[in-house]
């Protein structure tokens, strides 16, 4: 794909719309070449998170992404999180901002967001992406049985605090490997990034983000800007409230288009968003969905983004020779 063939998007102009209810929602937007394409990031991830795949569509579309309420500079609303309220959020931003139907694409919770407006508010969809979204695994009571439980539950109990513990935090974040063993961060790390979290405006915080991966750099940025709230909502029962993801994939009619990365079981749980019966269930549930399976971890769209980029474009061009096809028949 040619340089000159891609988005021009505005990625240093940060643009708000606000709901209904008063909520600011922060976003970003391409020139206006196309058929629109809204990026729903994960939770405690931000619009940025898809920089790297906003450039690389082809000049055809319309790009926008956002960062839903609770994250980034997007406001607050402690209290206020299930997926009818972050659903019709996308519903008033396509309405207000886009102004006509999308293809949405959504990673992990993103990907629950948009299969909640694929059932609800079919008209302002062409086709929905669920990037490795976490059907089944995310839903009470099994999430209490699966590895990102514990992680939520850690994140709220540090962090939903007047003065968040970060260093806390990161001391008892484990990775659990297939080993059956887990990894944990050195002692100097959980100082070190703790330390860049609370001091931002520090001159030290330049130089010392200069040599960190982009990845630790992203958290960095990212979890002051989370709010804990959004955790706790998936541990006391809040967040679940308008999905329920096997009756949502059987009432969806809208071209769907589910990618599931690399996932593996240990003793503390799934850790990925969906098991290979997961993807199973969803398929039989969704027969007419597209499903590829992608040798990536949980970030599809960071780790390869030039192959994230194509499926994308290819997904819309199968959506529009089968409108071409309907139309003629």
């Amino acid at each position: 794909m040619g340089a000159s063939n891609r988005q021009n998007v505005m990625i240093h102009n940060d643009l708000y719309f606000t709901t209904s209810s008063g909520v600011k929602i922060n976003y970003v937007k391409g020139q206006n070449h196309g058929l629109p394409i809204v990026f729903i990031p994960a939770q405690s991830t931000t619009w940025e998170h898809y920089k790297p795949i906003l450039n690389r569509l082809p000049e055809e579309f319309e790009v926008f992404s956002l960062s839903i309420r609770g994250h980034g500079k997007s406001d607050w609303t402690k209290g206020n999180y299930n997926f009818d309220i972050l659903g019709n959020d996308i519903v008033e931003f396509i309405e207000q901002i886009v102004k006509r139907p999308v293809i949405l694409v959504g990673h992990s919770s993103g990907g629950l967001i948009s299969l909640w407006l694929g059932v609800n508010r079919p008209d302002l969809a062409f086709g929905i992406v669920l990037e490795d979204a976490p059907l089944f695994s995310a839903e009470y009571p099994r999430i209490k049985e699966e590895y990102v439980y514990d992680v939520l539950s850690k994140t709220s109990q540090y962090l939903n605090k007047d003065k968040p513990d970060y260093l806390g935090l990161f001391s008892v974040m484990e990775r659990p490997l297939p080993n059956g063993q887990s990894k944990f961060l050195p002692a100097w790390l959980c100082k070190l990034l703790a330390f860049l979290i609370t001091h931002q405006d520090n001159y030290i915080f330049y130089y010392l983000t200069q040599l960190l991966p982009k990845r630790i750099k992203r958290l960095i940025s990212d979890l002051p800007t989370f709010d804990p709230d959004f955790s706790q909502a998936w541990v006391d029962g809040r967040i679940y409230k308008g999905l329920n993801h096997q009756e949502a994939l059987q009432k969806i009619k809208l071209p769907l288009l589910i990618l599931h990365s690399n996932w593996y079981r240990t003793e503390k749980g799934l850790i990925g968003a969906m098991d290979d019966h997961d993807a199973k269930i969803a398929q039989e549930l969704a027969p007419h969905a597209k499903y590829l399976r992608i040798n990536a971890g949980h970030g599809i769209h960071t780790e390869k983004p030039n192959e994230f980029s194509n499926i994308i474009v290819n997904f819309t061009k199968e959506i529009k020779t089968a409108a071409v096809t309907q139309a003629l028949h």
